[in-house]
């Protein structure tokens, strides 16, 4: 039996103290174990700084991102994540890190935005797409992913996108942004602002 899963239904299951989550969060390395403690809504600001300390450490010994991306979800989640945290996330190396993070409502405004600003600069599809989709995204960054395929769906639906460019997509030799393009037309047409 794993023990990594038998703790980890024992810390999603039990009332745990405060002073016991930081002593777990202080002990434990396993991503599984840093993300049932992260998910506690009691879980303290201290011991939520730590898990995310170790996430981030942990980040290139799993070859699957997305097993301490997990970790990073529920750190933002969680209702006591210290501003300073989601800070820290959102200007860490890791993708997994940014997108979590800026989707909590406590990162300060000039932080969210110097994320935004650095969206053309994003590879990872996924990233592309939430920095496309958000309202708040500067139009020359829209600009600059709207010739990128894996953004252009979002591009094309945000109400901030110029037409212009949402017309220029229409048109582009790339199958992926022509449609979104085409599609962002059609739904500006049918409801005019």
């Amino acid at each position: 039996m794993d023990v990594a899963l038998v703790l980890q239904d024992f810390i999603y299951s039990s009332q745990l103290t405060l002073e016991d989550l930081l002593a777990a969060s202080e002990h434990y390395e396993s991503p599984m174990i840093l993300e049932a403690l992260a998910q506690k809504p009691n879980c303290p600001p201290e011991a939520l700084e730590i898990l995310y300390a170790k996430a981030a450490k942990q980040l290139h010994n799993y070859p699957d991102e997305s097993t301490v991306g997990l970790v990073f979800d529920k750190i933002e989640k969680n209702p006591n994540v210290p501003v300073d945290v989601l800070v820290k996330m959102v200007e860490s190396d890791s993708p997994l890190a940014r997108m979590s993070a800026v989707k909590n409502p406590k990162l300060p405004h000039s932080t969210r935005m110097a994320y935004l600003k650095r969206g053309c600069g994003f590879e990872w599809p996924s990233e592309l797409r939430v920095v496309a989709a958000d309202p708040d995204t500067p139009v020359d960054v829209l600009v600059c992913l709207s010739t990128n395929s894996a953004a252009a769906l979002d591009v094309g639906r945000n109400p901030h996108t110029p037409t212009s460019v949402v017309e220029t997509m229409s048109e582009s030799s790339d199958y992926w942004t022509r449609t979104a393009g085409k599609e962002g037309l059609a739904k500006r047409q049918a409801s005019p602002q």
